[in-house]
């Protein structure tokens, strides 16, 4: 799905990305930082596999991707 990255955050080795994925649906991303970041306003093709979400209720709804070994 075709994306843009909204803010980006930083702590040593890791980024953590907000990415608009359409209208008003945003996405948090945290993975480890591997050659360059993604600035914020990039363009980006992400996706992943429904398998690999859990939706949770807390003050809004909001998938999160678990951790793979």
């Amino acid at each position: 799905m075709s994306s843009r990255v909204v803010s980006t955050s930083y702590l040593g080795w890791s980024a953590i990305y907000e990415i608009n994925i359409g209208g008003n649906t945003k996405v948090r991303v945290n993975t480890k930082i591997n050659g360059t970041a993604v600035r914020e306003s990039e363009t980006l093709d992400i996706g992943f596999d429904s398998a690999d979400c859990v939706l949770r209720r807390e003050a809004n709804l909001r998938w999160l991707l678990k951790s793979k070994p």
